[in-house]
């Protein structure tokens, strides 16, 4: 038995020592810096602080945007087996090194069902962990987006197993990785894995119900089936939740005519902002065809370090300015480097067209195509602009250039095809010299007539240029320029000539196969360690040690600037705070330490988002007023000399405020547009299906009132008040599911609350002394928690019942 799985173990080794190798500075001790991370770090802060104070988790946070739930920052699943597994599995290996490790793992898992040799399937699941798109991402952090994508070949496996017959196991593997994929919660990456599925899913159905298996079918179905519903069931309180969060998100419908699109979804021009070029697609064999990423390094014996110093720049100048070039000239507003799947992989998927017999081809030159246009985005606004009116879910995903994972897949599925098709049948030189050469020639004359109508010139070029026509004079900009389109022309050539060098090497090992020099295995030794030298090398232009810093700097980042550790010193239980010196709503660094109206989070509370465009910032200009209304006590600006200061707001209006009278607004259009025009000190705007719950419009506060903070939690919040009248407070709070999710009460009982001033929370107070309490308590986690139990109870049965089978049969 041992000696059976001990060949199929020796491959895993290999993956965990590359994973390693790959990320060697682990070894030492040093650690990957990850942007994203850090940033999902930091909007955790207050519910891990929460949780190690209490021992309960909260699923709200104060730390983003004013307040939002928490269910897409960090939540806990304490009924979910698959979210438990999938938790322990992942990090068992440090960052990256598990993304790596997955990457391979899944891949070969899938390879290995699908019945290919086992140096095959090694060297393709390494190909696949190696694409340079993956490393991008596992460089800038986004770890649930890798594991999304680690997990996805999993569920392909189970699907082998299930159309093998192997109905048990089949169901237990797919709802395994059905619920990993779950739990990486990488919506995007899981949609686009749908149309693969489902590809291969009718490639397998018409291939069996084709022959005489017809039989074969409504097990396969009713399979499939309990695998799907098992492993959703297993995530339904994450389902749940997501149901009622994402309608109230920028994914959401707006009540807002101005920006209703009649649907719900993102901006099409937001979703398209980053969007890979048509040329650009050519990265996908020349990796530096666009010149790389937006920021890069050039040599000294660079042609812009040649004219600069020719020009007279002082060599410490030239030096500093040839590590920052902009080196990118494609579409996109920004990139840290190119989707490059290799030359060699996307050869034999070319190749494979040709030789291989197996109709899965086409299914996945299909797909290939269609996730080509959808990376296109505004640059095939034709047919793109359809697809996100139409086509379901779309419309909910942004950065479309995230297919390009999907791209790669596909590439080294169908080279996978092609390479098991040649050791198989060994084509001889006849039928190989044909397709070769027009796979070739096509490549190299497509390479070469895109590369002739290239102009070289990027949207960042201006910044180098500017400060040469400030220092050094206007004559001095065009040698400068040309110097710099000469370096990228360069860097576009030597890539050429790389990748037909490599592919003259494929074909020379190709030649000595079919002559018998090279038996099957030295050739596929050999084929790996063509892939390993092409995407390698590639992947380490762009992720290499450099990225890594030591346990120190990294914690040392962590640490309260002086500014943090002076605005701590409030002793207030709760206020908010805007860093004025970054784009605040693109970093969430301050929610380490502060509660704070910025932050980063790809899906923002809509009605945050709208305030934020057109009240907080208004044409252009910081606007106090809503600022004063979120309790911003404290701004984070520039002092004289540039240094971070801070500047305590005055005008700040507190946790809560009585207010004099309530202004009914007919619709929520005209209630947003109120707010430009009312004193919310003294005033609230209230849309007109909340009048109902008011008994006036007209409050009267008498010289004692008072409301007052007395306890504060991230998903409860307690005040006192007292007013000999009955008043009306306004709370600097979101308004959220009122009386749904969060819920307020007045002594104990329970009473609705009103949004106010489209984005607040508003509650008439009875006259006299009270205590208000506003709890967050989401059904869907209170009620979802027991699905999580049903479907997880499933699981295991089914995982008894299957080893309990095996077993049998075996004794059988």
């Amino acid at each position: 038995m041992l000696k059976k799985i001990l060949p199929f173990l020796y491959p895993i080794v290999v993956f965990l020592i590359l994973a390693f190798a790959y990320n060697s500075p682990i070894l030492s001790g040093k650690v990957l810096v990850m942007h994203d991370t850090q940033m999902a770090g930091a909007a955790a802060k207050e519910i891990n602080d929460y949780h190690d104070k209490t021992g309960e988790w909260s699923a709200w946070t104060n730390s983003m945007f004013g307040g939002m739930p928490a269910f897409l920052i960090k939540t806990d699943y304490p009924y979910s087996l698959m979210s438990k597994m999938a938790a322990f599995v992942s990090y068992v290996l440090p960052n990256p090194v598990n993304m790596f490790f997955f990457l391979m793992l899944g891949f070969y898992l899938f390879a290995m069902t699908s019945r290919w040799r086992l140096l095959t399937s090694s060297i393709f699941s390494i190909a696949f962990a190696l694409g340079t798109y993956n490393l991008l991402y596992m460089e800038a952090g986004h770890v649930s987006k890798i594991l999304a994508l680690a997990f996805l070949p999993g569920i392909l496996a189970g699907m082998n197993l299930i159309f093998n017959k192997k109905y048990l196991w089949g169901i237990v593997v797919t709802s395994l990785f059905i619920g990993f994929e779950l739990y990486a919660s990488h919506f995007q990456i899981t949609y686009y894995f749908v149309f693969v599925g489902l590809a291969y899913f009718f490639y397998m159905f018409f291939q069996k119900n084709g022959g005489v298996e017809k039989g074969l079918m409504p097990k396969v179905i009713l399979s499939f089936l309990a695998a799907v519903v098992i492993g959703i069931s297993s995530h339904g309180m994450r389902f749940w939740s997501l149901k009622e969060y994402t309608p109230e998100t920028t994914r959401g419908t707006s009540e807002l005519s101005s920006t209703q699109t009649g649907k719900d979804g993102l901006n099409k021009d937001y979703a398209f902002g980053w969007s890979y070029g048509l040329a650009e697609s050519l990265t996908l064999v020349v990796p530096n065809f666009m010149g790389g990423p937006s920021v890069g390094e050039l040599g000294e014996s660079s042609e812009l370090s040649k004219t600069m110093s020719q020009l007279g720049v002082p060599r410490d100048n030239v030096l500093q300015i040839i590590k920052n070039v902009p080196l990118y000239f494609g579409t996109q507003p920004i990139t840290s480097g190119p989707a490059y799947s290799g030359i060699l992989v996307v050869f034999l998927f070319l190749l494979g067209l040709f030789l291989t017999k197996n109709k899965l081809k086409w299914y996945l030159t299909a797909l290939l195509a269609f996730f080509l246009v959808l990376s296109w985005g505004s640059n095939a606004m034709a047919v793109n602009t359809v697809l996100f009116e139409y086509l379901p879910g779309y419309s909910k995903f942004r950065a479309v250039t995230m297919v390009l994972v999907m791209i790669h897949l596909i590439l080294v599925w169908g080279a996978a095809l092609c390479f098991e098709e040649i050791i198989e049948n060994k084509p001889t030189f006849k039928e190989l010299v044909k397709p070769v050469s027009i796979i070739t020639g096509s490549l190299f004359l497509l390479i070469f007539v895109v590369y002739l109508n290239l102009d070289f010139s990027g949207s960042r070029d201006s910044q180098l240029l500017d400060s040469f026509r400030n220092g050094v004079g206007e004559s001095a900009v065009a040698s400068v320029q040309n110097a710099l389109f000469e370096d990228r022309s360069s860097k576009i050539m030597s890539d050429i000539f790389r990748g037909f060098a490599l592919i003259l090497a494929l074909c020379l090992g190709l030649y000595l196969f079919i002559k018998g020099t090279l038996n099957n295995t030295t050739f596929i030794l050999t084929v790996g360690f063509l892939f390993f030298i092409d995407l390698f090398f590639v992947g380490k232009r762009f992720f290499n040690n450099s990225d890594y810093s030591t346990k120190f700097q990294v914690k040392n980042d962590l640490q309260p600037k002086p500014i943090d550790e002076a605005i701590l010193q409030d002793p207030a239980l709760h206020y908010r705070v805007l860093n004025l010196t970054t784009s605040f709503t693109q970093d969430a660094a301050d929610s380490y330490f502060h509660k704070s109206i910025g932050g980063y989070h790809g899906a923002k509370l809509k009605r945050f988002q709208e305030v934020l465009d057109d009240k907080i910032v208004k044409d252009g200009r910081l606007n106090p007023k809503m600022l004063n209304a979120l309790n911003t006590k404290y701004f984070i600006v520039q002092d004289n000399q540039g240094n971070p200061s801070y500047q305590l707001n005055q005008e700040a209006l507190g946790n809560a405020w009585w207010i004099q009278d309530v202004v009914i607004a007919e619709n929520a259009d005209i209630e947003f547009s109120l707010l430009d025009s009312t004193n919310i000190a003294t005033s609230a705007v209230i849309d007109k299906r909340y009048e109902k719950s008011l008994s006036q419009k007209s409050f009267t506060t008498d010289s004692s009132a008072i409301v007052k903070l007395i306890d504060y939690a991230p998903n409860t919040l307690t005040y006192e008040t007292r007013n000999s009248n009955t008043g009306f407070l306004v709370f600097s709070e979101i308004f959220y599911r009122g009386n749904v999710d969060w819920v307020s009460y007045i002594d104990d009982q329970k009473v609705d609350h009103l949004r106010v001033d489209y984005l607040l929370r508003g509650i008439e107070v009875p006259a006299g002394s009270h205590k208000i309490k506003f709890e967050f308590r989401p059904v869907s986690i209170e009620k979802g928690k027991y699905i999580d139990l049903t479907g997880s109870l499933l699981f295991v049965a089914l995982l008894l019942g299957a080893i309990f089978f095996e077993i049998k049969n075996r004794k059988d």
